[in-house]
Order: structure tokens, then sequence, then C-alpha cells
């Protein structure tokens, strides 16, 4: 794909994607005071760049490797995590060093990715994790970004793995009857449950 019309396309798509989520972060921000994680992918704020597009350069390498006929190595890491905790008005993070909270955005605060036998895996790391209200969510998440990378590098969807270093299974919330009739549903593909919305986090 390197150097060819193919890799232009996919430029031109990819580029297409990060415009279109940049010019409504500000809307976003409406509901989502503190950002949102792919924001925070496709403009990080690092010592080189204050708009550092982290995908943009985890796909040069890939794509690199992959015109290369390398099918295994470690791929880099994703930042989303550290110092910054707000957004500025443009939609870059700012950062506060000060903040000690135990809970709150981002949960989700490393990705690394490494490619092996062709295949991207994706390993996701999360301080914090709700089981019930927010792992599904996230997991569909990460399985578009990793196919996205996929997708833009030529290399096929490997493993995606998620763990976190604390994980609640929202018993205050969930009884464990209302749990197996999410799942249920789940299986047979129906509605998911109402009032399913009020233990969102």
């Amino acid at each position: 794909m390197k150097g060819t019309g193919e890799e232009e396309v996919f430029n031109a798509a990819a580029n297409t994607l990060y415009s279109r989520y940049t010019s409504i972060s500000e809307q976003l921000a409406q509901f989502n005071k503190t950002g949102t994680y792919f924001q925070r992918m496709i403009a990080w704020n690092n010592y080189k760049d204050p708009a550092y597009n982290q995908l943009s350069a985890r796909i040069r390498i890939l794509r690199s490797m992959h015109s290369r006929g390398i099918g295994r190595f470690n791929a880099s890491d994703i930042t989303v995590e550290g110092d910054a905790e707000r957004f500025a008005a443009s939609g870059v993070q700012s950062y506060s060093s000060a903040d000690e909270r135990l809970r709150g955005f981002p949960c989700l605060v490393h990705i690394d990715l490494s490619v092996v036998d062709n295949r991207i895996n994706l390993l996701a790391v999360y301080r914090h994790q709700y089981l019930i209200t927010k792992a599904y969510g996230n997991m569909v998440g990460l399985a578009r970004l990793q196919r996205f990378l996929a997708e833009q590098s030529g290399y096929e969807v490997g493993e995606l793995s998620i763990m976190a270093s604390f994980a609640d299974c929202e018993s205050k919330i969930w009884k464990t009857s209302t749990v197996r009739q999410i799942l249920t549903d789940g299986a047979e593909g129906t509605t998911p449950l109402p009032g399913l919305e009020v233990a969102q986090k």
C-alpha cells in the first residue's frame, strides 16, 4: 500500500474522519466536559506538537512494516491518560498535574499495539471499569479502533484484550437475576432492558 494510489485513498479517508471529529469536539464537550479518548488520540499535546496525531503516526509505522513484509513486532503505544484532565476550547487537552481524583475520566490509560502473524493485536489497560454499564461499550469502541488500524495498514485484525486494575461488578445497582436477563437478551439480540441508562456512570 505504501507509496500507491491506494495509500492516498486511505489517507484521505482517515483525514476526513479526523477533521469531522475535530469539528464536532465542541459539541461533544457539552455532554462530556473532560473530553473523549478519540480526541486525545488525534490531538495529543506532547513535547513535540500541541496537536500530535497519535493514530496517524502509528498508521505510518504499521504501513511501513507491512510494506517491508514484517509480520511480527511491537507496533507502539497510544497514550490517552497522563496529566491531561480537561479540554481546552480548541478540543486539545490542557494539563492539570494537581488532579488527585481516585475515579473519573480517563479510566482508559494505555493502549498497546503489537503485530503477530500479520495481525494487529490491541491491549487496553483501564485503571477502573464498570463491568455492567461500561465494559461492552468500551469493547465495541476498541474493536472499531482496531479494525480502523487494520484497514489503514493492510494487516488483519488480531486479538483484543482488556485489562482493568479495578473492575466494578456494580453489585449495589444490579441484581444477579437482572444481569442474567441482560446476557440472555444480548444473546438473543433483543432490545436491552428498559432503565439500563439509569445506571450509567
